[in-house]
């Protein structure tokens, strides 16, 4: 039914048509949201499989704008795939994803299954040359699609797609001693810290220019296995925050927003993560997830512990 190893990461579309789950068996599988609401899930079959990279798959998240999907493996090289649907609303086979930054307005808006995966076909390979690829994010903007990918050396790249190049020369680096990546996350314009513009995490954020700062993201955030988090401004790139996590352990997700949902006090816009962090293989504590203030050097707006399983 479903894969052949352990399940490294979800990526689901924006569409939510669609998600995708990476795994150490070395395939992405491509399952139809809509098929969630059978009665029969024991049954339920993955629609579209991707299995054209060698060793495990690590991580994998979807690319703005288009049906494709970017998933990077341990044998250090990243895919953009894209997937191939069927919608009910022009009842034709059609490709739907496109060059990675096309423009796809007006497909599977239906809903919940109204759209099938009938399959894969690769867009993109990208070759990192310094071991292990360990995680992915990307990010679109008005010229720019740009793909990151950080490595076992702890380098940080930036790839456009669009250019099919390089476009930070030296990349980003995290030192050794803080450990290795594990999570990055995009922050947009409108909660970088001073620079105008909407919400963060999102389209909406103000632009700020030019294929190095990724279009509307103003700043990065990295986290890593000794539990740092650091936090680059894309404009300049430079190293604006870092500080470690109070648990110490390995920071195993990350998730940029501006403004948390139903806040009494309504604040402007600020750049704010979710972190999920822990445990540490010598402590007792469970896993943690909290929200920071990234522009504050680490504050703690929101706390919410989680309970080891029994």
């Amino acid at each position: 039914v479903g894969h052949g190893g352990a399940v490294n990461r979800l990526a689901v579309s924006p569409d939510h048509d669609f998600f995708v789950s990476a795994s150490d068996d070395g395939s992405s599988r491509v399952w139809a949201s809509g098929k969630l609401e059978s009665p029969n899930l024991a049954r339920l079959r993955a629609a579209a499989v991707y299995a054209q990279q060698s060793g495990r798959i690590v991580d994998a998240c979807t690319v703005e704008g288009t049906r494709s999907v970017a998933s990077a493996s341990n044998a250090g090289d990243v895919h953009v795939w894209r997937v191939d649907l069927l919608t009910s609303a022009s009842s034709s086979s059609s490709s739907l994803g496109g060059p990675p930054g096309g423009d796809n307005s007006g497909v599977g808006r239906g809903g919940y299954g109204r759209s099938a995966a009938l399959g894969t076909a690769e867009v993109r390979r990208v070759q990192s040359s310094e071991g292990e690829v360990l995680c992915v994010a990307h990010a679109a903007g008005d010229l720019t699609s740009l793909l990151v990918f950080g490595t076992s050396r702890g380098k940080i790249h930036g790839w456009d797609l669009r250019l099919d190049a390089e476009v930070w020369r030296p990349p980003l680096a995290v030192p050794p001693e803080l450990g290795f990546l594990t999570a990055l996350s995009f922050g947009g314009a409108g909660a970088g810290g001073g620079s105008g513009g909407g919400g963060s995490g999102g389209p909406s954020g103000g632009p700020t220019g030019g294929a190095a700062g990724g279009g509307d993201r103003a700043w990065l955030v990295a986290g890593t296995s000794r539990g740092f988090l650091l936090v680059w401004d894309l404009r300049s790139r430079l190293l604006a925050k870092l500080w470690r996590h109070s648990s110490r352990g390995p920071i195993q997700r990350l998730a940029t927003c501006a403004r948390l949902p139903e806040d009494p006090e309504a604040p402007p816009p600020a750049p704010l993560a979710f972190v999920a962090a822990g445990p540490r293989a010598d402590s007792t504590a469970g896993p943690e997830l909290a929200v920071f203030d990234l522009s504050k050097g680490g504050a703690c707006r929101r706390c919410f512990p989680a309970l080891r399983a029994s």
